[in-house]
């Protein structure tokens, strides 16, 4: 072509113009083909692209004959689908965007790296390895998504926290790069394990509940670290009910320890025993496992306050009846010499000066029952004796009527007088045979006596 344009008109007149198109046809050509070559090697840039783009619309723009002396067109096409193939994949690993655990991340990233495979050896040869490490790190962050997002439940202590851990240790072997993908709500749920599970430990750790500083200690320091949780932590905490159990065992038994404690020495008087039966009343409204953990030393005093002042009862209720103070007196004995120890002096000293006037009652009282016996027996027998007159002496009517009308008079009066002495008393009851028997006799009499007297007229 150079050549033909050095030409003088005169010349070139004489070219002819069939051999001249086809000089211009194996120029164009030439350089079709010059820049296929430029673009046969695949490169993913933008520079890369304007070329390869410039080339197919270069090849577009060759007449028919042009087009068909282009020798390596086939490499302009391999080139398109080689950058095409390519580009793909690298859309897709960019659709992948904010990284969150979920079948829609899941399925763009096995999308992505299915892409990948796909490609020939020469295509992934080709393929920019800044978005090959990009796709790597998308895959790295989702697998500690899942670690984090399959911890499950915290029930069961030992497997969870392990799963905890090998999510923690994985995170923390990312680079940072990689870190940057996993934003701080997608992080959120390994925290929150995290946390939760330290409160779970110090729950576990208060163990079976005792009534002592110890497991007070431990409650209140697991109690502490649940209430410096957020309210998503909180849920987390699947032994949550031990610890207000515990808490509220541990409650009622002190509440029953304090009301023992503030009884102080039995004294007798409502007000004292309004308290003792309180404090008795709330230890029985304990459950079984609040039972279970009470201190048997305050159980034990309790049981020794109430058989205390239930002597104290017997101490104040003596009487007349000598019985009383013997009952009082037993039950005293019968405390053990710690319970004793609880008796005041004063008590015991009520006790002693009622034995004392009991003792005295009761020797002045078998004195009098002697009496009354004597009389009740005599009685009888004088009514017998005057029964026996009436219906078979042969002495003057009138005199055994006005001797045995004073004899009943004496008779009955007495019989009446050891009933009332004694009010019933049901040890006295063989007396109050003989006076019955004497009141019968009489009554007899006096039938009789009247009957006569009817007659008589």
């Amino acid at each position: 072509i150079e050549t033909y344009e050095q030409l003088t008109e005169k010349e070139a007149s004489i070219v002819p113009e069939e051999t001249l198109n086809r000089l211009r046809d194996l120029n164009a050509a030439y350089f079709m083909i010059g820049e296929i070559q430029n673009v046969k090697k695949v490169e993913y840039t933008d520079s890369y692209l304007e070329a390869l783009q410039n080339a197919r619309e270069n090849y577009d723009h060759l007449t028919p004959s042009q087009q068909a002396l282009i020798s390596n067109y086939a490499d302009l096409v391999a080139a398109e689908a080689d950058y095409s193939a390519i580009d793909s994949v690298v859309q897709l690993i960019k659709g992948i965007g904010n990284l969150s655990y979920g079948a829609e991340s899941k399925g763009k990233i096995d999308a992505a790296r299915a892409g990948y495979n796909a490609l020939t050896d020469e295509q992934k040869a080709r393929f920019p390895s800044s978005w090959l490490k990009q796709l790597a790190n998308y895959e790295k962050a989702y697998s500690v998504l899942e670690k984090i997002n399959t911890i499950g439940s915290l029930d069961d202590t030992s497997s969870c926290k392990a799963r905890i851990q090998d999510a923690r240790e994985s995170y923390n072997e990312l680079s940072g790069d990689v870190k940057k993908l996993i934003n701080s709500n997608s992080l959120k749920p390994l925290v929150d394990a995290e946390t939760a599970i330290k409160v779970i430990e110090k729950i576990a750790n208060i163990g079976k509940l005792q009534y002592n500083y110890q497991s007070k200690a431990l409650m209140e320091e697991a109690r502490r670290a649940y209430s410096e949780l957020t309210d998503d932590q909180k849920l987390l905490v699947s032994n949550y009910q031990v610890l207000t159990k515990d808490e509220t065992d541990y409650n009622a038994v002190h509440s029953v320890v304090n009301l023992i404690n503030n009884l102080g020495t039995p004294r007798y008087g409502q007000e004292y025993k309004d308290k003792l039966q309180a404090a008795r009343a709330a230890y029985d409204a304990l459950t079984q496992d609040q039972k279970d953990i009470f201190p048997s030393d305050l159980l034990a005093k309790l049981v020794d306050y109430e058989a205390v002042y239930e002597t104290l009862e017997k101490i104040h209720s003596i009487g007349n009846n000598p019985q009383d103070a013997q009952d009082a007196r037993d039950a005293y004995e019968g405390l053990t010499e710690e319970q004793k120890v609880l008796v005041d002096a004063s008590e015991y000293g009520y006790l002693v000066s009622a034995e004392s006037r009991n003792f005295n009652s009761e020797s002045e009282s078998r004195v009098m029952i002697t009496i009354y016996y004597t009389i009740a027996v005599t009685m009888l027998v004088a009514g017998a004796l005057s029964l026996f007159l009436l219906l078979f002496s042969r002495r003057n009517k009138e005199e055994e009527n006005k001797g045995a009308s004073k004899t009943m008079a004496v008779g009955g009066l007495s019989s009446l007088m050891i009933f009332a002495s004694q009010y019933l008393n049901p040890q006295y009851i063989t007396l109050y045979i003989l006076a019955g028997a004497a009141v019968i006799a009489w009554i007899a009499v006096i039938v009789i006596l009247i009957a006569r007297k009817k007659k008589a007229k």
